[in-house]
């Protein structure tokens, strides 16, 4: 276990290198809420994670300036995650968060076989209901044992 506290964008990349030196993290969890990392932090961030054995993934980013491009970053380290098999992910009250970051997680979701337990938090977001139906839409194409949980009400 493995505990860090940084602020700005500009500890990310350094935490990520850092992270990827422990080769056997099999369960991560990260948060970053109400601090000041925006898109540039998690960008540089991520990347690292696609070089660690994670299993389980935890990623509080409320109250941040997260938007789309962060989420974009993140979602293609996470694809590159073969035994990724329980995600969480909290966007809550991150406004640049829209229907285009609900598209791509619905694509990971959909092409991440291993990935059986995902629970997203998306209160105060700007994804519309058209993108909470493309979410939602991907347990429909999954197996029974796939569970997505989707808090989005505000």
């Amino acid at each position: 276990s493995t505990q860090s506290t940084w602020v700005n964008d500009n500890g990310c990349e350094g935490i990520g290198k850092i992270l990827q030196t422990f080769t056997l993290i099999s369960h991560l969890q990260v948060s970053i809420q109400e601090t000041e990392i925006s898109d540039n932090g998690l960008s540089c961030f991520a990347p690292h994670l696609s070089l660690l054995p994670l299993r389980s993934l935890s990623i509080d980013c409320s109250n941040t300036a997260v938007s789309d491009r962060g989420i974009i970053a993140l979602t293609k380290a996470l694809s590159s995650l073969p035994k990724l098999s329980s995600l969480k992910l909290n966007l809550q009250r991150c406004n640049g968060v829209t229907d285009r970051s609900a598209e791509k997680l619905a694509d990971l979701i959909s092409k991440s076989h291993n990935l059986i337990e995902i629970k997203l938090l998306l209160k105060r977001t700007r994804i519309t209901q058209d993108g909470f139906k493309t979410l939602q839409r991907t347990k429909s194409d999954r197996h029974s044992e796939f569970t997505l949980s989707l808090i989005h009400i505000s």
